[in-house]
């Protein structure tokens, strides 16, 4: 659900099958300024993401079943959401998954944990970090 605070903050979607990681993550995202709204699976994830169109989409590769690079595929031929940054955050470092997911449409790609300053700083360059 989606509440009327989120139409005055920049919205973040935290995509990520790991609860504790999401948990993390949204709080330094509200803290910050940022409305957040999850997923944990790869249908949630297009579901939320088409009913809340956020401004930068955090994207876990490693979702079981229906994964990250799926997603970000289908995202990207949605036209609404076809300039939505998508950041890919995963625990694989494999160089090939890395280029995978940049193919599929993500923005860019890191390895988990990722610090929150460089969560801020990647948030910034992508024009969506609150004033």
């Amino acid at each position: 659900m989606i509440s009327n605070d989120t139409q005055r903050k920049p919205t973040i979607l935290i995509v990520d099958d790991y609860d504790e990681y999401r948990f993390t993550i949204k709080m330094f995202l509200e803290r910050s300024g940022y409305a957040v709204v999850e997923a944990q699976d790869g249908q949630q994830a297009l579901d939320v993401a088409l009913a809340s169109l956020p401004a930068v989409i955090l994207m876990d590769i490693g979702l079981p079943g229906f994964g990250g690079i799926a997603v970000t595929k289908e995202l990207r031929k949605e036209k609404s959401l076809q300039n939505c940054p998508i950041i890919a955050i995963t625990a694989y470092g494999a160089q090939g998954l890395h280029e995978e997911a940049l193919a599929a449409g993500c923005n860019e790609v890191y390895t988990k944990p990722i610090e929150l300053e460089l969560l801020r700083r990647i948030l910034e360059r992508h024009g969506a970090f609150p004033a």
